[in-house]
This record gives structure tokens, sequence and C-alpha cells, in this order.
């Protein structure tokens, strides 16, 4: 059974982990927003289209992270072990404002005009 393996069950929460905090760094980065995000831990069931031993099987490596409004982890809990954990950090403001006066800040540059039909909710 793949949960028997260790070595497969660590590279797959490995996997998840970086995953989790690359989509996390780039989604506060891109709105520029404060992200505070919770992981799942453990099996995530499983998909048909791998044998259940597969390490593609869904697998998340559990832990929280809070991402600043440009792209840097303020804070995370461990990614290594699964444990109860507090996470705290001050959010500031600053942040908010240096991230959104970034002239690539790309909520600045929507062009809602082009996306008018959709906005009628047709």
């Amino acid at each position: 059974m793949w949960t028997d393996d260790p070595a497969s069950e660590k590279k797959a929460a490995t996997d998840s982990a970086k995953y989790f905090q690359m989509i996390a760094t780039t989604r506060a980065y891109e709105n520029a927003c404060y992200a505070v995000l919770c992981n799942q831990a453990g099996r995530a069931g499983y998909v048909d289209t791998y044998p259940r031993e597969s390490p593609n099987q869904p697998h998340h490596a559990g832990g929280c992270l809070i991402v600043d409004p440009l792209g840097k982890i303020a804070a995370q809990t461990s990614f290594k072990t699964i444990q109860d954990e507090i996470l705290v950090t001050d959010l500031l403001p600053e942040k908010l404002q240096e991230a959104r006066s970034n002239p690539n800040y790309t909520i600045r540059q929507r062009r809602p005009e082009l996306f008018g039909l959709l906005a009628e909710g047709r």
C-alpha cells in the first residue's frame, strides 16, 4: 500500500507543500492583498486515473501560511509534520499601499469595457 511507503509519502507531502506555497504567493502578489491559507492534511481520496499505490494520488501536506501583498511569506506553520499550531502575524496596511502603488498592479490594468456582455449577467 502506498501509505506504507514513508519515502513516497514524504515526497508527495513535500511536492504538495511547494505547490501550496507557490500558488499562495502568486495569488497574494497578483491581487495585491494578504492571503491567509490553510491546506488540507493527508490523503484526499483517490483518482481513477492512477493506481491506488501511485505517488500521483492526491495527498496534502497540511500547514498554513500568511502571505503579504508583495508575495512574501509573512508567517507559516511547519510543513514537515501535521500538528496543531496557531499562526499569528501583523497585517500591515503599508504593505497594501506599497503593492497597490506598483505601476504593474494588475487590478489597475483591468479593462472592464471589454467584458461588458459578461458583466450584464446574460
